[in-house]
């Protein structure tokens, strides 16, 4: 799986520095603060986009949710996370980003990476997805 997403964000991905992604967010999260959640909120609406174009682009139906979201997240560059499957969805620790240096609050500075993901699952399986932060993990739940 590893190889069929560097191949996809090859050919469809953007390679920009860190530093330029990294000072953009600083800077909306210097000044969004409280309203953080409108980052999310473009967050998700992207990341749904990328989960509806990489599942398009993959046409392939025997995977592991876990392992792609682990190796795309890596591979983008946005986080090393580990994912663990859940009853109702996964639970996402965030291992290193260079997102966490752009607040010195966690919960703000994830924000664009808590809704890449929900966004991200929403567009690759077609389900809804709501999320929270738990003891320093990302709960992604599926909508009943």
């Amino acid at each position: 799986m590893e190889e069929k997403i560097k191949e996809f964000l090859k050919e469809e991905g953007l390679v920009l520095p860190k530093e330029l992604i990294f000072e953009a967010y600083k800077e909306t999260l210097k000044f969004a603060g409280a309203l953080s959640g409108i980052l999310q909120a473009g967050s998700k609406r992207a990341g749904k986009r990328a989960g509806e174009i990489f599942r398009n682009w993959l046409k392939q139906t025997n995977f592991e949710t876990t392992e792609i979201l682990e190796t795309f997240l890596r591979e983008s560059g946005v986080a090393k996370v580990k994912v663990l499957k859940l009853e109702n969805g996964f639970s996402i620790k965030i291992i290193d980003s260079f997102l966490l240096k752009a607040h010195d609050k966690f919960e703000v500075a994830i924000r664009p990476i808590i809704g890449a993901i929900e966004g991200f699952l929403e567009g690759f399986e077609g389900k809804a997805y709501t999320s929270k932060i738990k003891n320093g993990e990302i709960i992604v739940e599926e909508k009943l």
